[in-house]
């Protein structure tokens, strides 16, 4: 990611904090919203460097619209889930997202946000990508109760 979007990084004893502050809030339940869209606008098909920076750029200006309409983002790092790298980001009042450049979006949340979280992303894809991709997109977003908890789900990631 760019410097501007790591300025915004959390310290490893922060990011910390604030997992532990979500677990306690509700460790429980554990709400998702899944997306895999070629039609989101920082989505990239092959490893051609100059189109992996323009993606990192529409990515970070994906993530400013989304923050707009739903919460305070906060970028907590890059992390390798099976073959695939996803940026990770931590919204202030509680949840998780990992993006793909490869369209994919995953979001995590102890209580129900999907509905306003698919509105956010669909103002995003609107504002970038116009009215048509949009509703594709809105077509293949998926939500839905996990029935792994959070706390379970994250103590096993740490492992």
């Amino acid at each position: 990611m760019s410097k501007k979007m790591k300025s915004c990084s959390l310290t490893e004893a922060e990011r910390e904090r604030l997992l532990e502050e979500e677990l306690e809030r509700n460790p429980e339940k554990c709400y998702q919203l899944l997306l895999n869209s070629k039609h989101l606008p920082f989505s990239i098909q092959g490893a051609d460097f100059k189109k992996i920076d323009e993606s990192e750029i529409k990515l970070q200006d994906f993530v400013r619209l989304v923050e707009k309409k739903f919460d305070v983002i906060w970028y907590i790092g890059l992390d390798c889930i099976g073959n695939e790298f996803f940026e990770r980001f931590m919204f202030h009042h509680g949840g998780l997202m990992e993006i793909s450049m490869h369209g994919k979006i995953k979001c995590f949340f102890a209580e129900n946000k999907c509905e306003k979280m698919e509105k956010a992303l669909l103002y995003a894809v609107q504002k970038m990508s116009g009215e048509h991709a949009a509703k594709i997109v809105k077509k293949e977003i998926k939500t839905g109760q996990k029935l792994i908890s959070l706390k379970k789900s994250l103590l096993k990631e740490g492992k």
